[in-house]
């Protein structure tokens, strides 16, 4: 069974950055519920506008989006993608560390 999920207000604040998995770079923002001060809404997007992986990179942070807006946190979802000796293996992974990391100083 599933949290019911929460939707965010129409005005909120986000904070982005810059994130990088093998030689790519990936801009990610993160929109906050500001009832909680909890990252509930994500963007990632590649360097190349329209191409596959730019889509891609859009799906997954809609599918993150939705599991936060139903209550998984940001480090359940870091903690279950795929990751190397070097930490996360793919734009997703760094994705969802740079929101952890944006978390703990909030």
């Amino acid at each position: 069974m599933t949290a019911p999920r929460r939707f965010l207000p129409n005005r909120r604040p986000i904070a982005s950055g810059t994130v990088f998995a093998g030689d790519a770079a990936f801009v990610v923002s993160a929109g906050f519920d500001p009832a909680s001060g909890r990252v509930r809404e994500v963007f990632l997007s590649a360097e190349k506008h329209g191409s596959a992986l730019d889509v891609f990179a859009h799906d997954a942070a809609v599918v993150i989006s939705v599991a936060l807006q139903c209550g998984v946190s940001a480090a359940q979802l870091a903690h279950s993608v795929a990751r190397t000796p070097a930490g996360p293996a793919t734009p997703i992974g760094a994705a969802l560390d740079w929101i952890e990391r944006l978390e703990e100083r909030e």
